[in-house]
């Protein structure tokens, strides 16, 4: 299980990224940069962590 944190911790860090910037952007808060820009980013970084998992537990199979 250990193997999985670093994509466990991609995924927890993409999901606080997408989040805020939806939230950012539906509320019209003042942030810095594109909320959308976060949005994004934070879904390229959830789907890169599921992508490490997969492509791990194929791996260790």
């Amino acid at each position: 299980m250990s193997r999985y944190w670093s994509s466990l911790a991609l995924v927890v860090i993409g999901v606080i990224w997408a989040v805020g910037g939806v939230v950012t952007a539906i509320t019209g808060g003042d942030e810095p940069g594109s909320p959308m820009l976060w949005a994004v980013l934070g879904l390229v970084a959830v789907v890169a962590g599921v992508a490490s998992y997969v492509v791990r537990s194929r791996r260790d199979a």
